[in-house]
């Protein structure tokens, strides 16, 4: 395996792990309240953690990660519904 190849495998573990850790940040405060009603300025606890779990469903290299982000992801959706992750301001072309 060359040294792109490593590179490139660590920078996925890497991203993979940052997207399933990250979420944990974030599900006590999006448990607690619906904080949409913030405004446009930043997004959602919910919007993020429903995002960031969606994205580790879709790895096919830890099927058990992917499995428990699924499950965690199919209650939560229950729970609050689909809350969209919308664009920061600065790529919405309405940033000031």
């Amino acid at each position: 395996m060359g040294l792109h190849r490593t590179f490139a495998a660590d920078l996925e573990l890497a991203t993979l792990g940052w997207q399933a850790m990250t979420p944990a940040w974030f599900i006590v405060g999006a448990l607690a309240s619906d904080d949409r009603a913030a405004g446009p300025k930043r997004p959602s606890r919910r919007a993020f953690v429903l995002h960031r779990l969606a994205a580790v469903t879709r790895i096919d290299t830890h099927p058990a990660l992917a499995a428990m982000a699924a499950d965690l992801l199919s209650s939560l959706r229950h729970r609050w519904g689909d809350v969209p992750l919308e664009l920061a301001p600065a790529f919405r072309g309405t940033a000031s």
